[in-house]
């Protein structure tokens, strides 16, 4: 498997046989193979904004600790942001990767990879938290592998359900749920029955967050993969009660 990490350390390098230039030393004199602009998610209270980002990019070897230092090479993708608000100290991601990197076209998809981060941690977040398959227990490998590929797809669904709702929130709720969970939710949630023209898919969307403790107040913002996964849970209560008490008449 391949990498992409983002350094923390200044560590050293092996340049021309020598051991004295240190990572972002280097990279900053590296010529920039070109701009473009990121979109930066709100967090810590900062609201979201775009920021404008030179990319650098150098085939580097990083010299390991003890002796012998055997240097290790990879690839260098340095994204800086130019001209970051007052009093902020703008992006600087020095990301390696053992992937190769030829032009700016493969840093700034290297750059995106690494920005999908917290996608994949929300996404394994749902897995573990929602879905809790670690607390299953189960006797034989093969068991436990396909419970693990069930709940990938159910993972998978939950977290498709959150972002469209923020990505595509005037979209047809059927573009994610089934004729007969949007009903469902509406009748749970809404008190009412379901109206003849298809509900968004943010209506229904924190209509469901509703059903799992989204109080949708002005300052809430959109509904998180939580309260998504708690309100399709009790979802699938409620319309497997609802097939019992059909299956008894």
């Amino acid at each position: 498997a391949s990498y992409i990490i983002r350094a923390k350390a200044n560590r050293t390098l092996e340049v021309d046989g020598e051991d004295t230039t240190l990572l972002w030393d280097y990279m900053t004199k590296q010529k920039s193979v070109g701009k473009y602009t990121v979109d930066i998610p709100k967090q810590n209270g900062e609201p979201e904004r775009e920021a404008k980002v030179s990319v650098s990019t150098a085939e580097v070897r990083l010299l390991g600790k003890g002796k012998p230092k055997r240097p290790l090479s990879l690839h260098a993708v340095f994204a800086k942001e130019l001209n970051p608000p007052e009093g902020k100290k703008g992006i600087e991601w020095m990301l390696l990767t053992d992937l190769p990197v030829e032009d700016f076209k493969q840093a700034r998809i290297i750059i995106e990879w690494y920005r999908s981060r917290w996608e994949i941690e929300t996404y394994f977040r749902v897995v573990k938290g929602g879905c809790q398959i670690e607390s299953n227990r189960f006797r034989t490998e093969q068991r436990m592998l396909n419970c693990i590929a069930i709940y990938m797809i159910i993972g998978w669904r939950l977290h498709s359900m959150t972002t469209r709702a923020r990505r595509l929130p005037d979209a047809p709720c059927t573009s994610a749920y089934s004729e007969k969970e949007w009903r469902m939710i509406w009748m749970m949630q809404g008190k009412t029955s379901p109206p003849n023209e298809l509900p968004s898919m943010r209506d229904i969307t924190r209509m469901l967050a509703g059903l799992g403790g989204f109080l949708g107040r002005s300052g809430d913002g959109e509904p998180g993969v939580k309260t998504v996964w708690q309100g399709y849970t009790k979802l699938l209560h409620y319309m497997e009660a609802v097939e019992a008490l059909n299956g008894l008449k």
